[in-house]
């Protein structure tokens, strides 16, 4: 039975801007300087905005495979199994020196910092209001969240309990109650992190998460892009800036995908499954390998079952190959009359302790080639009808195609 939540939660995110902010070497960043709440101690200013989730922040139904505190890219996706537990979600983190890391933001309410406004989460803060200096910011944003977590998950300490972020662009930083659990680069891919020691140090069913998130873009980024700060005040504004990018879309920023979200999941657990698949004549050939984190010697037993729940092949052991009679292959739509079939694959591991974890993955068998004049899918030419374009904003357009690359903060350009 799930515990709900006593009351209400909130998220919150800061934007802030500090002209003397200095970044990780990998991460050069230098963040704007405006209008907006004012640091008394050290004369800057920062704009402060709170985001507020628009997920529960506890809930009956998601699992996840983690990866210890280190970010992984290739995290397994939280899906549901026959015991569903609570979740929450949230977002990421970064430390460099804006007004938030030298003022210690995240070890109290972002609202006592200064003004927060709601945001709701999974989004791109740029496109929420119609303040155009949040729009165009770039820098620190805070987002803060609010979430009450289930005593069970406390009390239990063969239980752990693990945050995981879709995605948050470009460079961020976790804070949950206070303490630094985990930091990711990269504004595309998953992260999580096992927070279960922080929970169990401090008090009650409350946990406040903190994530600090970076936009910044520079020559090692994916897209990657440069920014220019004009210095000269008798022709431009304090904290002018001209930004240089090579791609077709607007370099939209905050926590996105699913959100973050906490889970629960036994001490020896599934931590990542790579599957590969092949076919000759009508045998599927499905290999696997299970990666399991908390036991040396936990039994492992894969199944992969039909569409209908009829289970077409089943193997013991973390690794193996399954086969697959009368394969039904995936194919791309219109190219078979039962277009994008997939098997499902459960794999259950079993510690000594009896504990037992449970991931199932969707599967679809095919094949693809590329060869030095085609694509090929379960080895037939597929046609690809467009790729690679973006219809964006019309700043973007004008950046594109106009040859010059317009102030978004004002102006034209810099001169020379």
């Amino acid at each position: 039975m799930v515990e709900s939540a006593p009351k209400r939660t909130s998220t919150a995110l800061n934007v802030s801007r500090d002209q003397d902010n200095s970044m990780r070497p990998q991460i050069p960043c230098k963040v704007l300087v405006s209008d907006g709440h004012r640091d008394k101690t050290k004369g800057t200013s920062s704009v402060l905005c709170t985001i507020v989730p628009l997920s529960t922040p506890c809930g009956s139904s998601t699992r996840i495979s983690p990866r210890n505190a280190a970010p992984h890219t290739d995290n397994l996706k939280t899906r549901e199994t026959r015991e569903p537990p609570a979740h929450i979600i949230l977002p990421n983190e970064s430390p460099q020196l804006s007004p938030g890391f030298e003022q210690q933001w995240y070890k109290s309410p972002l609202a006592e910092t200064g003004p927060v406004i709601d945001m709701p989460v999974p989004s791109s803060y740029n496109d929420i209001t119609q303040d155009a200096q949040i729009r165009d910011f770039i820098g620190w944003v805070w987002y803060e969240k609010d979430v009450w977590v289930p005593a069970r998950w406390i009390q239990d300490r063969g239980t752990r309990i693990v945050l995981r972020v879709g995605s948050a662009h470009y460079y961020s930083v976790l804070w949950v109650n206070g303490v630094k659990v985990t930091e990711h680069v990269g504004g595309h891919l998953p992260f999580e992190a096992d927070i279960s020691g922080v929970l169990r140090q401090t008090s009650g069913n409350q946990c406040r998460i903190t994530i600090a998130v970076n936009n910044t873009l520079t020559l090692e980024t994916l897209p990657p892009g440069t920014i220019q700060y004009m210095t000269d005040r008798s022709r431009y504004p304090v904290a002018t800036s001209f930004r240089t990018t090579n791609f077709d879309f607007f370099n939209y920023a905050g926590i996105h995908p699913t959100g973050p979200c906490s889970t629960t999941t036994p001490k020896a657990h599934i931590d990542d499954i790579t599957v590969e698949t092949a076919f000759s004549d009508n045998i599927g050939l499905v290999s696997f390998n299970v990666s399991v984190l908390g036991s040396s010697k936990a039994a492992v037993k894969v199944t992969l079952s039909a569409q209908d729940g009829r289970c077409v092949a089943s193997a013991d052991g973390s690794r193996g190959v399954l086969k697959v009679t009368d394969v039904n292959l995936w194919w791309p739509y219109l190219m078979h009359e039962n277009p994008a079939y997939l098997y499902s694959m459960e794999v259950q591991a079993t510690a000594e302790d009896g504990q037992t974890d449970v991931y199932t993955l969707p599967v679809g068998i095919r094949t693809v080639k590329v060869t030095s004049t085609q694509f090929l899918i379960n080895n037939k030419p597929f046609y690809f009808h467009g790729v690679n374009k973006h219809e964006d904003a019309d700043t973007q357009f004008w950046e594109c195609f106009s040859g010059s690359s317009p102030d978004r903060h004002g102006g034209a350009g810099p001169a020379g």
